[in-house]
């Protein structure tokens, strides 16, 4: 090969170097932008940019998490899957991908198969406290408590301050009789996060199990002033209140619940308020 040839093939590789990098800054810039769609919640305006940045960089393993993260959000979890399993194809070690892939299987109603791509995740990654935590969550949905308890200290032992791990052992604990226990766990879930609705709805059903009606009634209305719009919340509430003989509060609950849309609420509006 002449110099002159030489010259030619040296600088062709510098220009697809160059334009290769320039694709990738492109795509990359995309990606960030869809990230902060995905930060105010505008999904369909991250998976649009992401569409872009993979069109551009078919081989951006980022670029297809993201998109399938998305798509979990608005519920396309079959589109979702399918951009996972680009991503896993691209990098078969990217536990996120995996994780993901679970939450996605899990929204299908396939938990087994949710649990399978978890324990991926884990054992790509052993200190994966949100994987340990899904994990247990979908192990709980079809009955393996016990497993779903060791989960939760896992995700625990390597996240102390994972509130949703707290609420969900303190829930499996619940389950399996060990109320005590379990309100420990509400009470440290709502210590991490005042704010955490649901854990202190969860403490509520725990206080009920000690015939602590009054402690009861307390979670469930701080449950409902934190979200007014939490109808389990105004219906429990008004069981608890009819418990301790307060039929007119606990009609006023229901017939709040009633207007949220609640239909069990609609009954015993019914059945013990007209």
């Amino acid at each position: 090969m002449s110099n002159a040839s030489v010259y030619k093939l040296c600088v062709f590789l510098i220009c697809c170097q160059l334009f290769v990098t320039g694709c990738r800054s492109i795509a990359s810039g995309y990606i960030k932008d869809a990230f902060i769609s995905m930060e105010l919640g505008m999904h369909d305006d991250a998976i649009e940019k992401l569409s872009r940045a993979i069109t551009i960089d078919p081989g951006n393993e980022d670029a297809y998490y993201l998109r399938g993260d998305a798509r979990v959000s608005i519920g396309d979890y079959s589109g979702a899957i399918e951009d996972l399993n680009n991503a896993i194809e691209l990098n078969n070690e990217f536990h996120a991908a995996y994780n993901m892939r679970g939450n996605a299987r899990f929204r299908q109603g396939k938990p087994l198969a949710a649990i399978e791509d978890y324990s991926t995740a884990i054992e790509l990654y052993p200190e994966y406290s949100r994987a340990y935590n899904n994990r247990g969550y979908t192990r709980m949905t079809i009955d393996q408590k016990q497993k779903a308890l060791k989960d939760f200290d896992k995700a625990i032992e390597y996240n102390p301050g994972y509130v949703i791990a707290f609420n969900n052992r303190g829930l499996a604990k619940y389950r399996l009789g060990m109320t005590r226990e379990a309100i420990e766990d509400f009470k440290k879930s709502i210590e991490l996060d005042s704010l955490n609705n649901m854990a202190w709805f969860n403490l509520g059903l725990a206080r009920i199990d000690l015939d602590n009606y009054e402690k009861a009634i307390e979670c469930f209305t701080r449950a409902i002033d934190i979200d007014e719009y939490f109808v389990i919340a105004w219906v429990q509430r008004g069981y608890t209140k009819a418990t301790t003989g307060d039929i007119t509060g606990a009609c006023e609950d229901w017939l709040r619940a009633q207007e949220l849309g609640n239909l069990e609420a609609s009954t015993l509006v019914r059945e013990l308020c007209l």
